[in-house]
C-alpha cells in the first residue's frame, strides 16, 4: 500500500521536468496580437478621443494648408523647421543668461515588445489583405462580387477627379467616422443587407424563370418549324 501511494524523488523530478519544457515552449504571444489590434479599434471607434482628434486636426491643417491655399510640401516643412531652430536658439539663449542648463536630447530606446508589436500588426494587415482578395476572388457569392468591384470602379472614377492629397483625406475621414456609425447602427445595417439579399435573390429567380421560358420558347419554335418541313 506504501509503494503504490507515495512516488519517489526520482519520478517526481522525472514529472516536473517533463512538464515545464511544455510550459516553456508554448509562451502566451496574445498580449502583443491584441495590443496591436485594441490600439487601431479604439482610435477608429473615438474610445481615445484626444488621440483620434489630434489625428483628424492634423489631417484636416495639412490638407487646408497645401490643398486650399496651395502651399508647397517643401516650403512648409522648411519654415517649420526653422521655426522650431529659432526657438531652440532664443530659448537655449535665454537659459545660458538665467545659469540654468540647456536642454539636452533624450535617449530614445524601442523595447522589443514595441518593434514585435509594430512587426506583428504590419505582417496581420498583410495577411488580412491577402485573405479579403481571395475571399472575394475566389470564395465570395455573386452580390458581394459584384459590390467590391462597383466599389473598385467608383474609387477609380473618384480618384481620376481628385488628387492624392484630397483622396488621402478624404479617406482619413471615412476611416475615422465610417466605423463609429457601423457599430452604432449595426442593427439597422444588418437588417438592410439581409432585405437587399432577400430581394436580390428574389430578382435572379424571376430572371432564371424568365431565361427558362424563353429557351422553351425558342424550342418549341423549332420544333414546329421542323414538323412545318416535314409535313
Amino acid at each position: 500500500m506504501s509503494n503504490s501511494t507515495h512516488q519517489s524523488p526520482d519520478s517526481q523530478t522525472m514529472s516536473t521536468s517533463s512538464t515545464t519544457p511544455a510550459a516553456q515552449s508554448c509562451p502566451d504571444s496574445s498580449p502583443i496580437s491584441t495590443t496591436s489590434s485594441n490600439v487601431t479599434q479604439d482610435i477608429m471607434l473615438w474610445r481615445k478621443k484626444k488621440v483620434t482628434a489630434s489625428i483628424l486636426a492634423i489631417a484636416t491643417v495639412t490638407w487646408v494648408l497645401l490643398d486650399i491655399y496651395q502651399y508647397n510640401f517643401l516650403n512648409i516643412a522648411s519654415w517649420v523647421t526653422m521655426a522650431i531652430v529659432v526657438l531652440l536658439f532664443l530659448g537655449g539663449n535665454i537659459m545660458k543668461l538665467i545659469g540654468k542648463q540647456t536642454p539636452t536630447v533624450p535617449d530614445w530606446e524601442i523595447s522589443e515588445q514595441l518593434a514585435l508589436v509594430a512587426a506583428k500588426t504590419l505582417r496581420e494587415l498583410l495577411e488580412e489583405g491577402l485573405r479579403w482578395i481571395l475571399k472575394v476572388g475566389a470564395q465570395s457569392e455573386w452580390y458581394e462580387f459584384a459590390g467590391v468591384v462597383g466599389a473598385l470602379l467608383l474609387f477609380a472614377w473618384i480618384s481620376s477627379k481628385v488628387d492624392f492629397l484630397a483622396l488621402s483625406y478624404i479617406s482619413v475621414v471615412v476611416s475615422l467616422t465610417v466605423p463609429v456609425m457601423c457599430v452604432k447602427y449595426e442593427d439597422k445595417i444588418k437588417r438592410s443587407k439581409d432585405r437587399i439579399r432577400v430581394q436580390a435573390k428574389r430578382w435572379c429567380e424571376m430572371l432564371e424563370e424568365k431565361l427558362k421560358r424563353m429557351k422553351n420558347k425558342g424550342s418549341k419554335l423549332g420544333v414546329d418549324k421542323e414538323i412545318k418541313k416535314i409535313e
